[in-house]
């Protein structure tokens, strides 16, 4: 095994020391406790749209939510609340130029389309032409209708054809304060308008002072890091994120809403008035957060397992 996760980490390349690195087995077995103890608090971050709701009351940063997109036949959209209902077209037109429509339990960008208008017979539909009624045959349930996020240009300059957003891993101690304690900047590659690792894209990790980490890397375990985007050519070893406390602060509030989950995955935006906040992760890689960012053998002694014996020995309400 430890051979194994010795290549799919790729310390053959970085000459790193694997004992910093946490077998999946391991994290499981206390992980499973903590995701038990959590119970509708897990449900609620999975379901993009009880989530938003709760960020919403929580006074958190959020993107534009429009409503509902039916597709099948003629494509429509309910707005907020069902108080009417108005074809995509005339919607694009008329009320918002781009929208990202997603599922609210989808997982890897499945389902996810970024719409644009182009005419009344047509839209672009993640960088492909078609028109309107292509498109709807395209969708079989209904999906959550999205304000499409401008980004930061700094961080748009990495790759502009995605979202490229930041995924920052936070725990909560014993003493019940969440902490920041891992993350990764995602990108996009090639004509990807998502940023997701299953669909091809990249990431960097993360420097503590909020600076990217030199290598990048893909999902796949062959493939060696990259010191510059492959598309853009832009060096990451030293770029700055943009409102890198106010990230921090942000997902760090976002847990306290959460009092039961002692860790969550949260995605970021960040645009030029700040970050915002895009979806949270139960389960949110941790094998790709320690490729990417830094080994969480630590963070595993003195957070995540005391928090499990915890619960498991009944020493926590």
């Amino acid at each position: 095994m430890l051979i194994n996760y010795y290549f799919q980490f790729r310390l053959q390349y970085e000459g790193a020391d694997s004992s910093g690195y946490v077998f999946e087995s391991e994290w499981l077995k206390y992980a499973h406790p903590l995701l038990q103890y959590a119970g509708n608090e897990c449900a609620v971050l999975n379901n993009k749209d009880s989530a938003w709701h709760v960020f919403v009351r929580q006074g958190l940063p959020v993107p534009r939510r429009f409503g509902v997109f039916f597709g099948g036949g003629t494509p429509l959209i309910q707005t907020a609340g069902g108080a009417s209902v108005i074809p995509l077209n005339r919607f694009l037109r008329h009320c918002c130029p781009c929208i990202f429509i997603k599922p609210a339990d989808g997982m890897k960008g499945k389902d996810s389309f970024l719409v644009e208008w182009v005419d009344q017979e047509r839209c672009r539909v993640s960088g492909h032409i078609m028109r309107f009624t292509e498109f709807s045959r395209l969708v079989t349930l209904p999906l959550l209708v999205e304000e499409a996020v401008r980004q930061h240009p700094d961080v748009a300059a990495l790759h502009p054809e995605s979202l490229n957003t930041l995924r920052l891993v936070t725990m909560r101690g014993l003493d019940g304060r969440s902490r920041y304690v891992a993350g990764m900047q995602r990108t996009g590659t090639g004509e990807m308008f998502l940023d997701n690792l299953s669909r091809g894209g990249l990431a960097v990790g993360i420097e503590p002072t909020g600076v990217l980490r030199k290598w990048g890397y893909t999902e796949d375990p062959r493939k060696k890091g990259v010191s510059a985007h492959p598309d853009t050519g832009i060096v990451f070893e030293g770029r700055r994120i943009p409102f890198w406390k106010e990230c921090v602060d942000l997902v760090c509030r976002a847990h306290e809403g959460f009092p039961c989950t002692h860790s969550v995955g949260w995605d970021v935006a960040v645009t030029s008035a700040g970050p915002v906040l895009i979806e949270a992760n139960c389960s949110y890689g941790m094998l790709e957060i320690q490729l990417i960012d830094h080994g969480l053998r630590e963070v595993f002694e003195t957070m995540l397992r005391p928090a499990a014996l915890a619960i498991m020995e009944g020493t926590r309400g």
